[in-house]
Formats: C-alpha cells, sequence, structure tokens
C-alpha cells in the first residue's frame, strides 16, 4: 500500500514538529482516513542547555528517536523513523 508524495511529506513536516520529550508517543490525523502514529525514544542523555555567551541555559535538551507509522484504513502505509531534539523548560519541572 503505497501513499502519494504529499501525504509523505505532510506526516514527515507534522513529525518536524513533535516535541517527542513532551510527547513521547501518539497519534493524530493526516487526512481523512490516514494518521499518523508515534513513538519517541531517548538516544541521548538529558542535557542542561547553554545560554550564550556563557553558562546554564533555560531548557533540558535531549536528543531522541522518533518512530513513526502512517496508517491508512487502519492499516500501516508507511513507515520511517528521524532524529529530533526534545525539551523541556527548567522551571516546568
Amino acid at each position: 500500500m503505497t501513499l502519494d508524495v504529499s501525504t509523505q511529506r505532510n506526516a514527515l513536516a507534522l513529525v518536524r514538529d513533535i516535541n517527542p520529550m513532551a510527547t513521547p508517543q501518539g497519534e493524530m490525523a493526516v487526512s481523512p482516513g490516514i494518521e499518523l502514529r508515534w513513538r519517541a525514544t531517548a538516544i541521548s542523555a538529558v542535557t542542561r542547555s547553554v545560554a550564550y555567551p556563557a553558562g546554564d541555559g533555560d531548557f533540558d535538551v535531549a536528543l531522541f528517536r522518533i518512530d513513526a507509522t502512517v496508517v491508512r484504513n487502519q492499516k500501516p502505509a508507511l513507515t520511517f523513523s528521524v532524529d529530533s531534539l526534545g525539551w523541556r523548560r527548567r522551571d516546568a519541572r
């Protein structure tokens, strides 16, 4: 089962907007009858960001691998993975 290029691009654009630290798994509609499901796994340790020009930043950050599946009519139609930065504000704990 193949997907048209615009649906593939839409799914990739939606994944790019995910903050995997805040939402490590979930699903959302891509278009009618097509949804995106994902699960993110940390692939680095959580680290404090750095402020310019020096010092500690306001965020904890980590690198995540997001494994995504585009589902059409309840059947997997496309699976892909991307690496993405996750973040959270230090005072948000």
